[in-house]
């Protein structure tokens, strides 16, 4: 995936998150995501370095595993 076409998801998301959540919620979020960008403690995987596999339950319960989803295309996460 292209970083264009990675950030038009990632805005895309983030359109729809506008839609369905309150100000105050979207507000913390932004907070939030400013004070780990300054601390510098969780810089992430560097551009084409490939994640570890892990598996978690999503929001409804059903448990996604990272490699499985690949196999469908790139994944976006958002915690």
């Amino acid at each position: 995936m292209n970083n264009s076409r990675l950030q038009n998801e990632l805005d895309s998301a983030r359109i729809d998150m506008e839609k369905m959540l309150p100000q105050e919620i979207l507000d913390t979020f932004e907070k939030t995501i400013r004070e780990i960008s300054d601390s510098n403690i969780a810089s992430g995987l560097s551009l084409g370095t490939q994640a570890p596999d892990f598996s978690l339950p999503d929001y409804t319960g059903r448990i996604i595993t990272l490699s499985e989803e690949t196999t469908k295309g790139p994944v976006v996460l958002i915690f």
